[in-house]
Protein backbone atom coordinates (compact mmCIF):
# COMPACT_ATOMS: atom_id res chain seq x y z
CA UNK A 1 0.00 0.00 0.00
CA UNK A 2 2.78 2.52 0.85
CA UNK A 3 4.57 1.62 -2.74
CA UNK A 4 1.08 2.21 -4.32
CA UNK A 5 1.27 5.82 -2.39
CA UNK A 6 4.45 6.31 -3.32
CA UNK A 7 3.97 5.67 -7.46
CA UNK A 8 1.10 7.64 -7.37
CA UNK A 9 2.54 10.49 -6.04
CA UNK A 10 5.69 10.44 -8.30
CA UNK A 11 3.05 10.01 -11.13
CA UNK A 12 0.77 12.96 -9.81
CA UNK A 13 3.73 15.77 -9.66
CA UNK A 14 5.26 14.73 -13.28
CA UNK A 15 1.87 15.09 -15.01
CA UNK A 16 1.01 18.36 -13.16
CA UNK A 17 4.67 19.62 -14.22
CA UNK A 18 4.55 18.63 -17.46
CA UNK A 19 0.88 20.48 -17.82
CA UNK A 20 1.94 23.59 -16.53
CA UNK A 21 5.63 23.71 -18.92
CA UNK A 22 4.20 23.34 -21.64
CA UNK A 23 1.04 25.90 -21.09
CA UNK A 24 3.04 28.15 -19.79
CA UNK A 25 5.94 27.72 -22.30
CA UNK A 26 3.76 27.68 -25.47
CA UNK A 27 1.54 30.17 -24.42
CA UNK A 28 4.97 32.80 -23.94
CA UNK A 29 6.67 31.95 -27.09
CA UNK A 30 3.83 32.82 -29.33
CA UNK A 31 3.50 36.13 -27.19
CA UNK A 32 7.15 36.73 -27.50
CA UNK A 33 8.36 35.16 -30.82
CA UNK A 34 6.98 35.73 -34.36
CA UNK A 35 9.43 33.97 -36.68
CA UNK A 36 8.03 30.45 -37.19
CA UNK A 37 11.58 29.09 -38.33
CA UNK A 38 12.45 30.80 -34.57
CA UNK A 39 9.74 29.36 -33.14
CA UNK A 40 10.57 25.81 -34.21
CA UNK A 41 13.74 25.95 -33.12
CA UNK A 42 13.30 27.67 -29.82
CA UNK A 43 10.15 24.84 -29.06
CA UNK A 44 12.91 22.10 -29.48
CA UNK A 45 15.66 23.71 -27.06
CA UNK A 46 12.45 23.95 -24.73
CA UNK A 47 11.55 20.01 -25.20
CA UNK A 48 14.97 18.90 -24.32
CA UNK A 49 14.91 21.48 -20.99
CA UNK A 50 11.86 19.92 -21.09
CA UNK A 51 13.36 16.30 -20.58
CA UNK A 52 16.57 17.56 -18.65
CA UNK A 53 13.97 19.06 -15.80
CA UNK A 54 12.09 16.08 -15.52
CA UNK A 55 15.16 13.82 -15.58
CA UNK A 56 16.27 15.28 -12.94
CA UNK A 57 12.78 16.05 -10.85
CA UNK A 58 12.00 12.18 -11.38
CA UNK A 59 15.26 11.31 -10.77
CA UNK A 60 15.38 13.13 -7.19
CA UNK A 61 11.44 11.39 -6.46
CA UNK A 62 12.81 7.87 -7.27
CA UNK A 63 16.16 8.33 -4.89
CA UNK A 64 14.21 9.63 -2.27
CA UNK A 65 11.37 6.86 -2.35
CA UNK A 66 14.78 4.23 -2.83
CA UNK A 67 16.29 5.71 0.16
CA UNK A 68 12.80 5.90 2.75
CA UNK A 69 12.32 1.69 0.93
CA UNK A 70 15.55 0.94 2.49
CA UNK A 71 15.21 2.54 5.53
CA UNK A 72 11.63 0.58 6.03
CA UNK A 73 13.75 -2.76 4.86
CA UNK A 74 16.44 -1.99 7.64
CA UNK A 75 13.72 -1.37 9.73
CA UNK A 76 12.28 -4.66 9.08
CA UNK A 77 15.44 -6.44 8.90
CA UNK A 78 16.09 -5.48 12.83
CA UNK A 79 12.62 -5.89 13.97
CA UNK A 80 12.52 -9.72 12.48
CA UNK A 81 15.80 -10.03 13.56
CA UNK A 82 14.67 -9.32 17.36
CA UNK A 83 11.63 -11.03 16.80
CA UNK A 84 13.28 -14.10 16.37
CA UNK A 85 15.92 -13.53 18.76
CA UNK A 86 13.14 -13.40 21.15
CA UNK A 87 11.35 -16.16 19.24
CA UNK A 88 13.93 -18.72 19.76
CA UNK A 89 15.24 -17.48 23.09
CA UNK A 90 12.12 -17.92 24.81
CA UNK A 91 11.97 -21.19 27.31
CA UNK A 92 8.92 -22.92 26.26
CA UNK A 93 8.30 -24.80 22.63
CA UNK A 94 6.65 -22.69 20.37
CA UNK A 95 4.59 -24.04 17.53
CA UNK A 96 2.40 -22.26 15.00
CA UNK A 97 0.17 -24.07 13.37
CA UNK A 98 -2.46 -23.60 10.54
CA UNK A 99 -5.71 -23.84 11.87
CA UNK A 100 -7.22 -25.47 9.04
CA UNK A 101 -4.78 -28.28 7.97
CA UNK A 102 -3.07 -28.61 11.64
CA UNK A 103 0.13 -28.23 9.34
CA UNK A 104 3.07 -26.92 11.58
CA UNK A 105 4.02 -23.50 9.86
CA UNK A 106 6.71 -22.49 12.22
CA UNK A 107 8.45 -23.35 15.51
CA UNK A 108 11.22 -22.03 17.90
CA UNK A 109 14.75 -23.25 19.22
CA UNK A 110 13.44 -24.55 21.81
CA UNK A 111 11.95 -27.44 19.83
CA UNK A 112 15.26 -29.32 18.65
CA UNK A 113 15.94 -29.25 22.54
CA UNK A 114 12.63 -30.54 23.68
CA UNK A 115 11.75 -32.83 21.41
CA UNK A 116 15.15 -34.02 19.37
CA UNK A 117 14.17 -32.98 16.06
CA UNK A 118 15.79 -30.56 13.46
CA UNK A 119 13.97 -28.10 11.85
CA UNK A 120 14.72 -29.39 8.82
CA UNK A 121 12.34 -31.57 9.48
CA UNK A 122 9.75 -29.74 10.27
CA UNK A 123 7.57 -30.24 6.69
CA UNK A 124 7.36 -34.04 7.37
CA UNK A 125 6.24 -33.66 11.07
CA UNK A 126 2.77 -33.76 12.39
CA UNK A 127 1.17 -33.49 16.24
CA UNK A 128 1.28 -37.28 16.37
CA UNK A 129 4.97 -36.79 16.15
CA UNK A 130 5.08 -34.80 19.05
CA UNK A 131 2.38 -36.89 21.59
CA UNK A 132 1.91 -40.30 22.90
CA UNK A 133 -0.97 -40.93 20.68
CA UNK A 134 -2.69 -42.73 22.71
CA UNK A 135 -5.99 -42.07 24.71
CA UNK A 136 -6.71 -39.51 26.33
CA UNK A 137 -3.14 -38.13 24.88
CA UNK A 138 -3.90 -38.35 21.27
CA UNK A 139 -4.58 -36.34 18.23
CA UNK A 140 -8.18 -36.55 18.33
CA UNK A 141 -7.60 -35.06 21.63
CA UNK A 142 -5.48 -32.51 20.47
CA UNK A 143 -8.35 -31.48 17.76
CA UNK A 144 -10.41 -30.94 20.42
CA UNK A 145 -8.26 -28.58 22.22
CA UNK A 146 -7.58 -26.96 19.18
CA UNK A 147 -11.19 -26.25 18.33
CA UNK A 148 -11.71 -24.82 21.43
CA UNK A 149 -8.99 -22.31 20.81
CA UNK A 150 -10.52 -21.42 17.15
CA UNK A 151 -13.81 -20.70 19.29
CA UNK A 152 -11.89 -18.00 21.42
CA UNK A 153 -10.57 -19.74 24.74
CA UNK A 154 -7.42 -19.95 25.52
CA UNK A 155 -7.14 -23.73 26.97
CA UNK A 156 -4.39 -24.94 29.51
CA UNK A 157 -3.98 -28.36 29.69
CA UNK A 158 -0.99 -31.17 30.66
CA UNK A 159 0.06 -33.46 28.22
CA UNK A 160 2.04 -36.86 27.81
CA UNK A 161 4.90 -35.20 24.98
CA UNK A 162 7.12 -38.22 22.62
CA UNK A 163 11.05 -37.12 22.27
CA UNK A 164 12.49 -38.12 19.13
CA UNK A 165 13.98 -41.34 20.65
CA UNK A 166 10.66 -42.22 22.39
CA UNK A 167 11.16 -41.84 25.43
CA UNK A 168 7.51 -40.22 27.01
CA UNK A 169 8.01 -36.56 29.33
CA UNK A 170 4.94 -34.55 30.45
CA UNK A 171 4.25 -31.03 29.61
CA UNK A 172 1.91 -28.27 29.90
CA UNK A 173 0.64 -27.05 26.77
CA UNK A 174 -1.48 -23.27 26.54
CA UNK A 175 -3.60 -22.62 23.05
CA UNK A 176 -4.04 -19.17 21.47
CA UNK A 177 -5.87 -18.63 17.74
CA UNK A 178 -3.99 -15.92 15.99
CA UNK A 179 -4.60 -14.11 12.53
CA UNK A 180 -1.23 -14.05 10.61
CA UNK A 181 -1.57 -12.47 7.28
CA UNK A 182 -4.83 -12.84 6.59
CA UNK A 183 -3.98 -16.66 8.16
CA UNK A 184 -5.94 -18.50 11.10
CA UNK A 185 -2.99 -19.46 13.01
CA UNK A 186 -3.12 -21.60 16.61
CA UNK A 187 0.02 -20.63 18.68
CA UNK A 188 1.05 -23.56 20.72
CA UNK A 189 3.20 -23.01 24.06
CA UNK A 190 4.59 -26.69 25.38
CA UNK A 191 6.45 -26.40 28.45
CA UNK A 192 8.49 -28.95 30.26
CA UNK A 193 6.95 -30.22 33.66
CA UNK A 194 8.25 -33.50 34.12
CA UNK A 195 11.01 -32.61 36.81
CA UNK A 196 7.44 -31.09 38.10
CA UNK A 197 5.51 -34.17 38.02
CA UNK A 198 7.96 -36.62 39.55
CA UNK A 199 8.30 -33.79 42.34
CA UNK A 200 4.53 -34.19 42.66
CA UNK A 201 4.47 -37.72 42.74
CA UNK A 202 7.48 -38.46 45.03
CA UNK A 203 5.35 -35.69 47.44
CA UNK A 204 2.25 -37.77 47.29
CA UNK A 205 4.20 -41.12 47.80
CA UNK A 206 5.45 -39.14 50.48
CA UNK A 207 2.26 -38.26 51.75
CA UNK A 208 0.68 -41.56 51.61
CA UNK A 209 3.62 -43.50 53.71
CA UNK A 210 3.23 -40.27 56.24
CA UNK A 211 -0.69 -41.33 56.42
CA UNK A 212 -0.01 -45.22 56.57
CA UNK A 213 2.76 -44.14 59.49
CA UNK A 214 0.15 -42.07 61.20
CA UNK A 215 -2.50 -44.69 60.85
CA UNK A 216 0.01 -47.64 62.13
CA UNK A 217 0.67 -45.40 64.86
CA UNK A 218 -2.70 -44.29 65.74
CA UNK A 219 -3.07 -48.02 65.98
CA UNK A 220 -0.48 -48.48 68.01
CA UNK A 221 -1.81 -45.74 70.35
CA UNK A 222 -5.04 -47.37 70.37
CA UNK A 223 -3.52 -50.68 71.39
CA UNK A 224 -1.54 -48.76 74.33
CA UNK A 225 -4.61 -47.22 75.65
CA UNK A 226 -6.41 -50.28 75.95
CA UNK A 227 -3.48 -51.88 77.48
CA UNK A 228 -3.43 -49.24 79.22
CA UNK A 229 -7.26 -49.52 80.12
CA UNK A 230 -6.93 -53.70 80.70
CA UNK A 231 -3.94 -52.49 83.09
CA UNK A 232 -5.90 -50.19 85.04
CA UNK A 233 -8.73 -53.26 85.09
CA UNK A 234 -6.23 -54.68 86.88
CA UNK A 235 -5.09 -52.92 89.07
CA UNK A 236 -8.43 -51.83 90.12
CA UNK A 237 -9.92 -55.18 90.37
CA UNK A 238 -7.13 -57.29 91.02
CA UNK A 239 -5.11 -56.01 93.64
CA UNK A 240 -7.77 -53.89 95.34
CA UNK A 241 -9.84 -57.27 96.42
CA UNK A 242 -6.14 -58.67 97.88
CA UNK A 243 -6.02 -55.61 100.01
CA UNK A 244 -9.56 -55.13 101.37
CA UNK A 245 -9.06 -58.77 102.26
CA UNK A 246 -5.17 -58.17 104.14
CA UNK A 247 -6.95 -54.87 105.90
CA UNK A 248 -9.98 -56.81 107.18
CA UNK A 249 -8.01 -60.08 108.10
CA UNK A 250 -5.56 -57.73 110.10
CA UNK A 251 -8.70 -55.77 111.33
CA UNK A 252 -10.44 -58.68 112.93
CA UNK A 253 -7.07 -60.47 114.48
CA UNK A 254 -6.72 -57.30 116.57
CA UNK A 255 -10.15 -56.57 117.60
CA UNK A 256 -11.07 -60.31 118.36
CA UNK A 257 -7.51 -61.58 119.66
CA UNK A 258 -6.09 -58.27 121.33
CA UNK A 259 -5.30 -59.15 124.24
CA UNK A 260 -3.40 -62.58 123.51
CA UNK A 261 -1.04 -60.12 121.56
CA UNK A 262 2.01 -58.68 122.61
CA UNK A 263 2.78 -55.55 121.87
CA UNK A 264 4.79 -55.86 119.50
CA UNK A 265 2.42 -58.14 117.56
CA UNK A 266 -0.15 -55.36 117.79
CA UNK A 267 2.45 -53.06 116.25
CA UNK A 268 2.88 -54.56 113.56
CA UNK A 269 -0.67 -55.15 112.81
CA UNK A 270 -0.59 -51.66 113.19
CA UNK A 271 1.83 -50.76 110.79
CA UNK A 272 0.59 -53.76 108.09
CA UNK A 273 -2.92 -51.79 108.17
CA UNK A 274 -1.13 -48.23 107.80
CA UNK A 275 0.78 -49.99 104.70
CA UNK A 276 -2.23 -51.40 103.24
CA UNK A 277 -4.32 -48.14 103.60
CA UNK A 278 -0.92 -46.26 101.24
CA UNK A 279 -0.91 -49.05 99.24
CA UNK A 280 -4.83 -48.48 97.89
CA UNK A 281 -3.93 -44.30 97.69
CA UNK A 282 -1.49 -45.43 96.07
CA UNK A 283 -3.84 -47.45 93.36
CA UNK A 284 -5.97 -44.58 93.76
CA UNK A 285 -2.94 -42.19 92.88
CA UNK A 286 -1.83 -44.38 89.62
CA UNK A 287 -5.39 -44.68 88.65
CA UNK A 288 -5.98 -41.15 88.54
CA UNK A 289 -3.02 -40.57 86.41
CA UNK A 290 -3.49 -43.37 83.73
CA UNK A 291 -7.38 -41.65 83.78
CA UNK A 292 -6.02 -38.00 82.88
CA UNK A 293 -4.04 -39.18 80.37
CA UNK A 294 -6.87 -40.66 78.31
CA UNK A 295 -9.39 -38.18 79.72
CA UNK A 296 -10.76 -35.66 77.38
CA UNK A 297 -10.51 -32.02 78.08
CA UNK A 298 -14.15 -29.69 77.58
CA UNK A 299 -12.77 -26.73 77.49
CA UNK A 300 -15.05 -23.87 79.07
CA UNK A 301 -14.59 -20.16 81.40
CA UNK A 302 -13.23 -21.55 84.56
CA UNK A 303 -13.93 -19.33 87.85
CA UNK A 304 -10.23 -20.05 89.09
CA UNK A 305 -11.01 -17.81 92.32
CA UNK A 306 -13.82 -19.89 93.56
CA UNK A 307 -12.05 -23.17 93.17
CA UNK A 308 -9.16 -21.82 95.16
CA UNK A 309 -11.81 -20.33 97.78
CA UNK A 310 -13.55 -24.21 97.95
CA UNK A 311 -9.81 -26.01 97.96
CA UNK A 312 -8.73 -23.98 100.75
CA UNK A 313 -12.43 -23.89 102.46
CA UNK A 314 -11.74 -27.89 102.52
CA UNK A 315 -8.47 -27.92 103.58
CA UNK A 316 -7.33 -25.07 105.71
CA UNK A 317 -9.67 -27.34 108.52
CA UNK A 318 -6.86 -30.18 109.00
CA UNK A 319 -4.15 -26.69 108.96
CA UNK A 320 -5.85 -24.74 111.63
CA UNK A 321 -2.15 -23.31 112.35
CA UNK A 322 -1.53 -21.98 109.15
CA UNK A 323 -2.24 -18.41 107.83
CA UNK A 324 -4.14 -19.14 104.35
CA UNK A 325 -4.27 -16.00 101.83
CA UNK A 326 -5.99 -15.63 98.39
CA UNK A 327 -4.85 -13.43 95.78
CA UNK A 328 -7.13 -11.72 92.71
CA UNK A 329 -7.44 -14.88 90.60
CA UNK A 330 -8.58 -14.04 86.93
CA UNK A 331 -10.55 -16.94 85.49
CA UNK A 332 -9.38 -19.43 82.47
CA UNK A 333 -10.47 -21.73 79.51
CA UNK A 334 -10.13 -25.34 80.52
CA UNK A 335 -11.49 -27.93 81.93
CA UNK A 336 -12.95 -27.26 85.33
CA UNK A 337 -12.69 -30.91 86.74
CA UNK A 338 -8.89 -31.51 86.17
CA UNK A 339 -7.92 -27.58 86.58
CA UNK A 340 -9.64 -28.14 90.61
CA UNK A 341 -7.50 -31.40 90.77
CA UNK A 342 -4.23 -29.10 90.14
CA UNK A 343 -5.47 -26.72 92.50
CA UNK A 344 -6.34 -29.15 95.42
CA UNK A 345 -2.76 -30.97 94.60
CA UNK A 346 -0.84 -27.46 94.95
CA UNK A 347 -2.68 -26.26 97.90
CA UNK A 348 -2.40 -29.71 99.78
CA UNK A 349 0.88 -30.02 98.94
CA UNK A 350 1.77 -26.39 100.80
CA UNK A 351 -0.59 -27.36 103.55
CA UNK A 352 1.52 -30.08 104.34
CA UNK A 353 4.72 -28.63 103.76
CA UNK A 354 4.45 -25.79 105.50
CA UNK A 355 2.76 -27.71 108.56
CA UNK A 356 5.60 -28.03 110.80
CA UNK A 357 6.70 -24.65 110.40
CA UNK A 358 6.23 -22.12 113.12
CA UNK A 359 3.78 -19.38 111.46
CA UNK A 360 2.95 -21.33 108.63
CA UNK A 361 1.91 -19.46 105.51
CA UNK A 362 0.36 -19.83 102.51
CA UNK A 363 -0.82 -17.64 99.53
CA UNK A 364 -2.45 -18.78 96.40
CA UNK A 365 -2.11 -16.16 93.72
CA UNK A 366 -1.35 -14.98 89.75
CA UNK A 367 0.40 -12.29 87.89
CA UNK A 368 0.97 -10.93 84.70
CA UNK A 369 3.99 -11.35 82.23
CA UNK A 370 3.12 -10.23 78.73
CA UNK A 371 -0.03 -12.07 77.32
CA UNK A 372 0.53 -15.16 80.16
CA UNK A 373 -1.08 -15.12 83.67
CA UNK A 374 1.05 -16.92 85.74
CA UNK A 375 -0.67 -18.82 88.79
CA UNK A 376 1.13 -19.68 91.71
CA UNK A 377 0.59 -21.14 95.51
CA UNK A 378 3.48 -20.24 97.98
CA UNK A 379 4.42 -21.37 101.41
CA UNK A 380 6.99 -21.04 103.84
CA UNK A 381 7.57 -24.59 104.59
CA UNK A 382 10.55 -27.05 104.53
CA UNK A 383 11.26 -26.67 100.72
CA UNK A 384 13.96 -28.61 98.70
CA UNK A 385 16.85 -28.38 96.79
CA UNK A 386 16.83 -27.06 93.33
CA UNK A 387 19.67 -29.20 92.37
CA UNK A 388 16.55 -31.79 92.34
CA UNK A 389 13.83 -30.29 90.79
CA UNK A 390 13.98 -32.09 87.41
CA UNK A 391 12.46 -34.81 89.65
CA UNK A 392 9.74 -33.45 91.56
CA UNK A 393 7.16 -33.61 88.43
CA UNK A 394 8.09 -37.35 87.74
CA UNK A 395 5.73 -40.29 89.23
CA UNK A 396 6.73 -41.68 92.68
CA UNK A 397 9.05 -39.00 93.56
CA UNK A 398 9.64 -37.45 96.65
CA UNK A 399 11.80 -34.67 98.08
CA UNK A 400 11.11 -35.92 101.67
CA UNK A 401 10.32 -39.25 103.50
CA UNK A 402 7.20 -40.47 104.07
CA UNK A 403 8.08 -40.87 108.00
CA UNK A 404 8.18 -36.85 107.13
CA UNK A 405 5.02 -36.17 105.60
CA UNK A 406 2.86 -38.69 104.14
CA UNK A 407 1.94 -38.68 100.94
CA UNK A 408 2.21 -41.49 97.31
CA UNK A 409 4.65 -38.54 95.45
CA UNK A 410 2.12 -39.01 92.40
CA UNK A 411 0.17 -35.78 93.06
CA UNK A 412 2.66 -33.29 91.32
CA UNK A 413 2.93 -35.68 88.57
CA UNK A 414 -0.97 -35.97 87.79
CA UNK A 415 -0.83 -31.60 88.18
CA UNK A 416 2.35 -31.84 85.47
CA UNK A 417 0.14 -33.93 83.22
CA UNK A 418 -3.26 -31.74 83.24
CA UNK A 419 -1.39 -28.82 82.64
CA UNK A 420 0.60 -30.02 80.03
CA UNK A 421 -2.93 -31.04 78.38
CA UNK A 422 -3.62 -26.81 78.56
CA UNK A 423 -1.00 -26.18 76.67
CA UNK A 424 1.18 -24.80 79.90
CA UNK A 425 3.59 -25.68 81.69
CA UNK A 426 4.60 -26.10 85.52
CA UNK A 427 7.52 -24.96 87.19
CA UNK A 428 9.02 -24.83 90.99
CA UNK A 429 11.43 -22.29 92.84
CA UNK A 430 12.43 -23.30 96.54
CA UNK A 431 15.04 -23.39 98.76
CA UNK A 432 16.06 -25.55 101.95
CA UNK A 433 13.82 -24.27 104.92
CA UNK A 434 12.81 -21.26 102.88
CA UNK A 435 9.80 -22.81 101.50
CA UNK A 436 8.66 -22.95 97.57
CA UNK A 437 6.48 -21.50 95.36
CA UNK A 438 4.67 -23.72 92.57
CA UNK A 439 3.71 -21.51 89.47
CA UNK A 440 2.03 -22.75 86.36
CA UNK A 441 0.46 -21.07 83.15
CA UNK A 442 -2.79 -22.41 80.64
CA UNK A 443 -1.56 -21.61 77.20
CA UNK A 444 -1.90 -19.00 74.50
CA UNK A 445 -5.64 -20.42 74.20
CA UNK A 446 -6.78 -20.09 78.11
CA UNK A 447 -7.74 -16.43 78.58
CA UNK A 448 -11.71 -16.06 78.34
CA UNK A 449 -11.23 -13.51 75.46
CA UNK A 450 -10.53 -16.01 73.19
CA UNK A 451 -13.66 -18.38 74.17
CA UNK A 452 -15.16 -15.70 71.84
CA UNK A 453 -13.02 -16.40 69.14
Amino acid sequence: MAVEKSALRIASIYALFGAAWIFLSDSALEALVSDPRTLTRISIYKGWAYVLVTAVLVYGLVHQAMRRRAAIQADLHESEARFRAIFDGVNDTIFVHDANTGDILEVNARMTEMYGYPRDDLPQLTAADFSVNTPPYSVNEIREWVQRAQRGEAPIFEWVGKHRDGHLFWIEIAMRHLRIAGRDCILVLARDIDERKRAEAEIRNLNDTLERRVADRTADLERANQEMRTFSYSISHDLRAPLRAINGYVHLLLDSDNEQLSAEGRDHGSRIMRNVTRMAQLIEDMLEYSRLSRAEVHSAEVGMAEMAEDALSEMAEDYPNTRVTLGALPPAIGDETMLKQVLVNLIGNALKYSSKTDGAEVHVGARHEGDDTIYFVRDNGVGFDMAYADRLFGVFQRMHSEAEFPGTGVGLAIAKSIIERHGGRIWAEAAPGAGATFQFTLGPHSRPERLAN
